[in-house]
């Protein structure tokens, strides 16, 4: 029997002994098919709601208990379930025969006490189900698997969610053992939307950080310029409306202008790629076979240069503003001349080329489709010649034959004695995300946890190379942090291959940025964080104080954090974390004056 709105009567239990609150009806065995499970919790909740909490004085009986709800039929299969539930925190189900009618024949009770649960189950489910720690565990005599619904009869849940749709606040998860999540005040702060109809593939920003491009896969490019702080406080802290569809109003302070810096039209299909030259140039590689040049103070394309396929990577040559990198569907590794707006050196692939990136002026690296990365010694006169490879698939299992490469990041890591290390980040499609030497060529560390099957998905570090992030399919940022991680044995595993330990890194913090998959996550730049929001070290002088790094980019977490973030759904949005030792006085900061303008 389900309750029914509008109408009152005694709540038969036990043959009709005990009665129910006013507030709940009674319905007959027909009319209770009309209910489905999600009816009779909406009108079990508002029963509840309507009804005073009970006096301490007041005993709990199945019967009378604000949480009881009979979800039995009329039978007496249903009438001894709900006959037997005579502890406040146990769920009984009988046994049904075999001409057992009626799908729910369990009944769950639960006395007053805060948050008890209740859970309905189908036939042939034996034994008693307990709800310890809001967990069901069921206990079947057959193997078939059994689907059971369990609610929160307090608002503890529903409260907790509403809450964080208004002050912004974002729930962070953490599989760290013993250790606090760094990212516990993490706050949505901004929702860039509107222009980009389409899934947005990637995002880059500038070298000083005071612009980010955003690219998208209807051919829009978007360029963002980073607010001031202390100058732009009335444009930061304009109020937001909610979010749709994640439900979460941001609170600011804003990291962007809404209005966008330049929307450069052009392209005619996705883009796959953005490149940034220390001058401010950027370029956008795209399916349509064109590469194009821009710059941040011209609203018009400057160059377009020609391709025989789909271009999927490009890459500005270290230090240099006339020579670039591009790779494309047709196989062929390009090294061009802007300012003679010509091919200088080209080289054929087995494969064709979905990443590509500079670890210096004199060596790029190629991923292709097979998992393959193949690394090329770049000489003004002899052009690129082959100098090794690095295999990232798996030793066994379904994925062994390698998955296309997403996306290769080159890092420079402070190593032993003060040294500094060269590695490359390498994302591919079978959710794996490896950390290689440059050095060795070899695998140092494998991160797990990130879903990446099917999109173009890539991973990040941070300045130091101590942070790795990722956006992923299952709508979570995962963020790995390599000197904890290596330090708990019990979260992380090592395996030796060709006499060499590569480590699996498993321990992550997470947390859900969007209604949809993830495309693009990147920490903002340390220029970023000082911009826009003054961070610097605590104990110093406005004047001569360092500036503190977000996330990643400094010493710790702890320092602060801002995450951008980009989805399926076109949209960008802007996370924060703010430093645990941030002074209240007014920091100011020091701008390009040429650049911001």
């Amino acid at each position: 029997r389900l309750p029914e709105s509008g109408s009152r009567g005694a709540w038969p239990a036990d043959g009709g002994g005990s009665s129910a609150p006013a507030s709940f009806g009674a319905v007959s065995s027909a009319d209770s098919a009309r209910y489905s499970v999600d009816a009779a919790i909406a009108a079990s909740t508002a029963a509840m709601e309507a009804r005073p909490p009970p006096s301490p004085s007041e005993p709990s009986s199945p019967g009378s208990g604000r949480n009881h709800v009979d979800a039995s039929s009329a039978s007496a299969t249903g009438a001894k379930a709900a006959d037997s539930g005579k502890s406040g925190s146990s769920i009984s189900s009988s046994r049904a025969g075999d001409a057992a009618a009626p799908a729910a024949t369990t009944v769950a009770s639960a006395s007053d006490a805060p948050g008890q649960h209740t859970a309905r189950a189908g036939p042939k489910a034996s034994g008693t189900t307990s709800t310890r720690s809001g967990k069901l565990s069921p206990k079947h005599q057959t193997s078939k698997a059994r689907v059971w619904s369990a609610f929160r009869n307090d608002d503890a849940e529903r409260r907790e969610v509403a809450e964080a749709a208004v002050d912004g606040r974002i729930k962070v998860t953490s599989t760290h053992k013993a250790r606090r999540t760094a990212l516990s005040k993490l706050t949505f702060v901004q929702c860039l939307a509107g222009l980009h109809k389409e899934a947005v593939t990637c995002l880059s920003f500038s070298h000083e950080g005071l612009f980010l491009a955003s690219a998208s896969r209807d051919g829009s490019l978007v360029v963002w310029r980073t607010l001031q702080a202390i100058k732009e406080d009335s444009i930061q802290f304009i109020p937001q409306t909610m979010c749709e569809p994640f439900k979460v109003k941001p609170m600011g302070p804003q990291l962007f202008d809404n209005f966008p810096w330049k929307v450069f039209p052009g392209h005619g299909g996705p883009i796959n790629a953005l490149a940034w030259s220390r001058s401010q140039f950027l370029l956008s590689a795209s399916d349509d076979c064109d590469v194009r040049l821009w710059h941040v103070k011209r609203a018009q394309c400057l160059y377009v240069f020609k391709h025989l396929a789909p271009v999927t990577a490009v890459d500005f040559v270290p230090g240099s503003d006339t020579l670039f990198a591009t790779g494309s569907a047709d196989r062929m590794l390009r090294v061009w001349n802007i300012a003679e707006s010509r091919v200088e050196h080209y080289e054929s692939l087995p494969l064709a080329i979905s990443a590509l990136a500079f670890s210096s002026p004199a060596m790029v690296c190629a991923g292709l489709e097979d998992g393959e990365v193949r690394f090329f010694k770049l000489d003004p006169i002899a052009g690129l010649e082959f100098f090794t490879q690095i295999e990232c698939r798996n030793r066994r299992g379904v994925k062994r034959r390698g998955k296309k490469v997403t996306g290769v990041q080159v890092c420079s890591a402070p190593g032993p004695a003060g040294k500094s290390r060269d590695m490359i980040l390498v994302s591919t499609n079978d959710s794996r995300i490896r950390l290689c030497a440059l050095d060795t060529f070899l695998c140092l560390s494998k991160f797990k946890g990130a879903v990446n099957n099917q999109e173009p998905i890539f991973a990040t570090v941070s300045e130091d190379c101590r942070y790795v992030i990722s956006g992923s399919e299952d709508k979570q940022v995962y963020i790995w942090e390599q000197t904890a991680l290596e330090a708990e044995s019990g979260m992380s595993s090592s395996r030796k291959i060709l006499g060499h330990m590569v480590k699996k890194l498993s321990t992550f913090e997470s947390f859900q940025a969007h209604n949809c998959t993830v495309t693009a996550a990147i920490f903002a730049p340390s220029r970023a964080g000082k911009v826009a929001r003054g961070w610097r070290a605590p104990g110093t002088s406005s004047a001569t104080g360092s500036i503190i790094s977000p996330a990643g980019l400094g010493s710790s977490i702890d320092s602060g954090a801002l995450i951008i973030t980009a989805g399926l759904d076109g949209h960008i949005h802007v996370f924060e974390a703010p430093p645990h030792f941030v002074e209240e006085e007014e920091v100011e900061t020091e701008v390009d004056e040429e650049s911001s303008n």
